[in-house]
């Protein structure tokens, strides 16, 4: 729908993504995605209809999750990358599989983002940090295993 619908290019992130790139399986409870500012802020409410046209109902507004039969999916604008590290979106990896086209990041790139947010109060007030700290313990694993 995001390649198609809005010709957009989304980025795979959070847990699900990390997982992907180090092949581990951290079990995330959504899927993250980073978008275009314009179709997050400027076009979101384009972005409600065609999720929900695609029977996904709005769970959470500030998250701006969305839920459908206990999948669920969170979309952040892709300057929050650029803000919190010194990845560029330009530099992301591209990649497809079946019908969709995203991009990724490395391992490196995660260690970057996870150093990087586990000391934000966000992610510490809402229990985040420490799965972040697991995380980083995982990538670093990866890089001895390679």
């Amino acid at each position: 729908m995001l390649n198609k619908q809005f010709e957009e290019l989304p980025v795979l992130y959070g847990s699900l993504g990390l997982g992907r790139v180090i092949r581990q399986d951290f079990n995330p409870d959504d899927v993250d995605v980073l978008i275009s500012d314009d179709l997050v802020i400027g076009r979101w409410k384009d972005l409600k209809k065609a999720m929900k046209n695609t029977s996904f109902a709005l769970r959470d507004v500030k998250e701006r999750e969305f839920e459908r039969d206990n999948v669920r999916i969170a979309f952040a604008p892709a300057s929050d990358l650029e803000k919190l590290t010194s990845i560029t979106v330009k530099s992301l990896k591209i990649t497809e599989e079946s019908d969709a086209r995203f991009l990724e990041l490395t391992p490196r790139q995660y260690m970057e983002v996870y150093k990087s947010s586990q000391n934000e109060q966000y992610r510490k007030k809402n229990g985040k940090a420490e799965k972040d700290k697991y995380k980083i313990k995982m990538i670093e694993e990866y890089f001895t295993g390679e």
